[in-house]
């Protein structure tokens, strides 16, 4: 029997999970493919993506994906601007496969599609 609530609680945490996660895979799915955003400027190309790496409650590198590369029905890598910790930021090629292996990364579920500009604004802060 639930006394306190907890059932309404517990489905209620997961729907906003669940919502969220629909969220990021629709993003996922309306993304552009490799070279969809060639050409334009920083402030023209959009950031659909953000996984973090912390260690001690800090952040010590940084993934923001622009585009995605299909093949098959796979994702295998994607385009995008890394930060390490200590390191400038470097726009590049993401093993997307290799990434998904660390257990301590965590995909933003928050994060808000944005320009790159305004990225790098934000990292050279």
């Amino acid at each position: 029997k639930d006394l306190f609530g907890l059932g309404f609680l517990k489905e209620a945490f997961y729907s906003g999970v669940r919502e969220k996660l629909l969220e990021v895979a629709n993003i996922m799915d309306s993304m552009p493919e490799t070279y969809g955003q060639d050409g334009l400027s920083a402030e023209d190309k959009t950031v659909y993506l953000r996984y973090s790496l912390e260690r001690n409650g800090r952040t010590i590198g940084e993934w923001f994906i622009l585009e995605k590369d299909m093949s098959g029905d796979k994702h295998l890598q994607a385009f995008g601007l890394v930060q390490l910790s200590g390191n400038y930021p470097e726009l590049g090629y993401i093993n997307i496969a290799e990434l998904h292996t660390r257990k301590d990364l965590k995909i933003d579920l928050d994060f808000k599609p944005t320009s790159l500009a305004a990225i790098q604004s934000q990292l050279a802060a």
